[in-house]
């Protein structure tokens, strides 16, 4: 009977051993066995054994055999770089590697054993099968980015072992591609390729190191045959797949491959021009061969981001070719079609063969209900561009139009252009009265379309894309003509000409082209167009002021809305509009107050500092405020939970501006406690993601104190990043109970839109913005987070009008003149403001056609008292929440909520008053507090 100990198989007999009266046995040769393929790891495994001088001692010199542990892989290191090795025994090891690392913690061991070297010495071996199975280790560790690291090495940490010169792996691949003629030689490196380009860094191994010239030199030479054998064509699908990583991903990925002169662009073009639509390849499956289109068309369309890629696709016939492919099976391969597509477009020959070929298929995808969401989008976009080219607008636009919805994603108001000659006598009457129907649609549309934020073509003035009557009239060749001429088709074209003739340059030209006879106008319509010729702008102001007036009196809502658009289409004059606002519950701060479920409460604050030269009174405050702002919660008792205790936390976000002085004196323009800086000059790439500095909120106050005794600031003109600070604060682990925000200024923000600075040198010419955009974005992220932001500023006129254009976002955003020296003060006293119950908050906002769309319910059967120089005037919301105020000299407004026990308890049933202004204003809003009982 055997027993199998520490791997290794032995007699369960011993000399010596005495069983009952039997004599002892004699003494037997062990025999080597097949578990003997295993040899000495530790001195405890030759203790076992003492009979044993060598458990290696039968295994041959070249024999493939396996260790335990960290010897597993070294053994067979050993043995691929002995010299005098059989082919055989060679592909046994490295098949034996490839077995054993199925998973990471495998291969981790195998690369630090050097494994890489062994198989990148091996890929030049004159055996075929050994090359074969050398790649296929060198691709399952290129997987790991320990092993991708060791490629340029290659073959170096066995350098002294080896006879040949050592060198990196990845030439030796290239070259192996194009030396060999086996098949699946080509394949094994192929793959290897693929897995070394899944990851960036691999991508830009495979450039650094001259591969892409190699792969190119090999494509060039198979392309634009078909591959003949599944081998090659999934060599050829892992070689596609290699190069868009590679042109996608990579630091000048596609130098190489334009700068050969083999062509390669134009060979993919042909390829895809022999390959069958609607069938697979010849010999291939239907998958493979689909896959391979697919990389295909992929490398075409990141080749097609470089200019040259993109005339050499033209060049070949590439928009014909991919065109094809729109109608193939596959959405994948649909979708990389149309994208391809895209990037051509962007060259006017592009446009001008897009317009040749692709039309009908990209109208007929983006009407299909099939596709994904993605290839309609791409499918849109590809048409925005080619629409720069007017022809292809023209084009476009008579193909669909009947889906005006089309029209409206992908022009807009612009529509218009695109539509105009189809009014024509030149067209047939049917897409002549059709083209009215959505000339129509466009001119008499009063919300902003979905295209609108595209303006393709280029609107000028802007103004014009809000005004589709003015765009029509400014960009429509002819428009008044060919629609008196529709004028007894279709009721559209009267509905269009007046819209048109709102605008009074239209009217004037209306009535120029009847005095001069040059518009024939059928007889019994001529008395229609002459009083929309004749009529004067001042008519028009009349009759809305006069409904403006009639609807006020009656109350009527609906009529108000409508006398209201007239009003703003006549232009009329805002102190001639009488004012109708409607009153909306703030509903966060209708809350009860109760007692909180533990003995503590938590705070967060963060200090927004502006770190400009003359804010150094106000940062000394600051420091001044932490010590008494820890006395504060330590003492502090809420109304609302007396017995609770209050957990404070604080950080701070510091900021200054993009002028020279912070790029070359390293000075950072955003920083946030406990995180990382922003030291750079301005730079469009910046996105919003790039402020998320890691900030951190701290209790001790001594560390805080010490972090704003930094040497941030320095001098500087307005306006500041105070956007960027913003963005840093609204990205910090918020999660306290009570959480609140206190921008301390005095400047504005970047943005035309925030103040009246002239001249901005880091804002966009056109959005008038700086990298981190509008300052709305991180206010609202803080808003969704519950934090309430205070700015207590200096009163400058310019931080004051960023502050109110604010509110118009967060209305309970509050702003504050302090100076410098009560800032320690004020920021003691808004902190305990923030912890004690809140009072209850209504928003007041004019009433318009159509508001901006939130969501705060309307503040229904309340009373309201309008006070005009002692004269009171009182009414009830009623069932629609308004409140007309009409004209009135400064009215200040009082709000009375109904009766309700619960809030009766901790809230008075009166707000406080506030002021408004005599003339209507639509955009501003006025909040009104209700305070808590003392």
């Amino acid at each position: 009977r055997n027993r199998r100990r520490g791997g290794v198989f032995s007699s369960g007999r011993c000399s010596g051993t005495v069983w009952g009266s039997m004599a002892p046995p004699k003494p037997k040769q062990v025999v080597p066995l097949q578990a003997y393929n295993r040899h000495i790891i530790s001195e405890h495994l030759k203790d076992r054994h003492p009979y044993l001088e060598d458990i290696r001692g039968h295994l041959k010199v070249d024999e493939v055999s396996t260790a335990q542990g960290e010897r597993l892989f070294p053994r067979l290191v050993e043995l691929l770089s002995m010299p005098s090795i059989a082919a055989e025994k060679l592909v046994e090891a490295l098949h034996t590697i490839c077995d054993l690392c199925s998973h990471q913690e495998s291969k981790t061991v195998a690369i630090s054993s050097d494994v890489i070297a062994a198989a990148t010495h091996l890929l030049m071996h004159d055996s075929v099968p050994v090359r074969r199975a050398a790649a296929r280790v060198i691709s399952s560790m290129a997987l790991l980015i320990g092993g991708r690291s060791l490629l340029p090495i290659g073959s170096g940490p066995l350098g002294e072992r080896l006879v040949e010169q050592s060198g990196p792996a990845l030439p030796r691949l290239a070259k192996l591609l194009l030396s060999c003629d086996d098949e699946l030689v080509k394949l094994h490196v192929a793959e290897a390729f693929q897995a070394i380009t899944i990851f960036r860094d691999g991508c830009q191994q495979v450039v650094d190191q001259g591969s892409v010239l190699g792969i190119t030199q090999y494509m060039c030479g198979t392309l634009p045959d078909l591959p003949s054998t599944r081998p090659l064509a999934l060599c050829l699908l892992r070689l596609l797949q290699t190069m868009a990583a590679v042109t996608m991903y990579a630091k000048d990925g596609m130098r190489d491959i334009f700068s050969t002169g083999f062509g390669l662009i134009g060979k993919v073009v042909k390829f895809l021009g022999n390959v069958p639509i609607d069938k697979p390849m010849p010999g291939i499956d239907a998958e493979l061969s689909t896959n391979i289109v697919r990389q295909a068309l992929r490398l075409l369309w990141h080749c097609g981001n470089s200019a040259q890629g993109r005339v050499e696709t033209l060049q070949a016939g590439g928009a014909k070719c991919i065109t094809d492919f729109l109608s193939h099976d596959d959405a994948k391969v649909r979708e990389a079609a149309v994208c391809a597509l895209n990037v051509i477009s962007l060259e006017t020959q592009g446009k001008k063969d897009v317009l040749q070929h692709s039309l009908e298929a990209i109208a007929r995808i983006i009407h299909s209900e099939s596709e994904t969401t993605y290839l309609h989008e791409t499918c849109v976009q590809l048409c925005r561009c080619a629409a720069e080219l007017p022809a292809f607008r023209f084009a476009f636009a008579r193909h669909v139009l009947k889906s005006i919805w089309l029209l409206e994603k992908v022009f807009g108001t612009t529509s218009l252009a695109a539509i105009s000659p189809l009014l024509s006598s030149k067209e047939a009457m049917e897409t002549r009265i059709q083209a009215a129907v959505v000339a129509e649609h466009f001119l008499t549309s009063k919300e902003p379309l979905l295209g609108d934020d595209i303006r393709v073509p280029p609107v000028c003035p802007l103004i014009n894309v809000e005004l589709p009557p003015a765009f029509g009239f400014e960009e429509c060749v002819d428009i008044l003509q060919h629609l008196v001429e529709l004028i007894e088709q279709t009721p559209s074209a009267q509905a269009c000409l007046k819209a048109l003739v709102r605008r009074e340059r239209t009217r004037q030209e209306l009535a120029k082209l009847l005095r001069s006879g040059l518009l024939v106008v059928p007889s019994n319509q001529r008395s229609f167009v002459e009083s929309l010729a004749a009529e004067d702008q001042s008519q028009g102001k009349d009759f809305a002021r006069e409904e403006l007036i009639e609807s006020f009196k009656l109350r009527q809502k609906s009529r108000y809305l409508v006398a209201l658009q007239m009003a703003m289409d006549a232009e009329l004059e805002q102190q001639e509009i009488p004012c109708v606002y409607s009153l909306h519950k703030m509903s966060d701060t209708f809350q009860v107050p109760r007692p909180p479920s533990g003995s503590r409460i938590s705070c967060q604050l963060c200090f927004i500092l502006d770190y400009t030269a003359n804010m150094k009174t106000q940062i000394s405050q600051t420091k001044e405020s932490l010590n008494k702002l820890v006395d504060l919660v330590t003492n502090l008792r809420l109304r609302h939970a007396k017995d609770a205790s209050i957990d404070l936390e604080m950080t701070a976000v510091a900021y200054t501006d993009w002028d020279a002085d912070s790029a070359k004196l390293g000075r950072p323009v955003v920083a946030a406690f406990g995180g990382k800086e922003i030291k750079r000059s301005h730079d469009s790439s910046l996105t919003p993601a790039d402020f998320d500095l890691g900030g951190k909120f701290t209790k001790d106050a001594s560390a805080l104190r010490s972090w704003i005794e930094q040497g941030f600031g320095h001098g500087g003109q307005i306006p500041e990043e105070l956007t960027g600070a913003m963005l840093a604060a609204s990205y910090l682990p918020w999660s306290a109970q009570e959480k609140l925000a206190v921008i301390i200024t005095d400047a504005p923000c970047h943005g035309k839109d925030y103040s009246s600075v002239i001249h901005d040198p880091f804002c966009d010419p056109t959005t008038g913005l700086t990298c981190t955009g509008k300052p709305e974005v991180p206010l609202r992220r803080m808003m969704q987070k519950g934090v309430r932001v205070v700015v207590l500023h200096t009163g400058e006129a310019h931080a004051v009008s960023m502050c109110s254009r604010l509110q118009e976002t967060d209305p309970r955003l509050l702003h504050e003149k302090v100076s410098p020296l009560e800032t320690c003060q004020k920021l003691v006293s808004v902190v305990e403001a923030k912890l004690q119950v809140q009072p209850l908050h209504y928003l007041l906002k004019p009433y318009q056609l159509n508001p901006s769309g939130d969501s705060l319910p309307l503040a229904l059967n309340h009373d309201v008292e309008i006070n005009e120089a002692g004269v009171k005037e009182k009414q009830n919301t009623g069932g629609d929440g308004l409140i007309f105020v009409g004209h009135r000299v400064t009215p200040t407004v009082t709000v009375g909520r109904p009766a309700e026990s619960e809030l009766d308890a901790w809230f008075e049933r009166k707000s406080d008053q506030v002021e408004l202004p005599p003339d209507f204003d639509g955009k501003k809003t006025y909040l009104f507090k209700m305070p808590t009982k003392t």
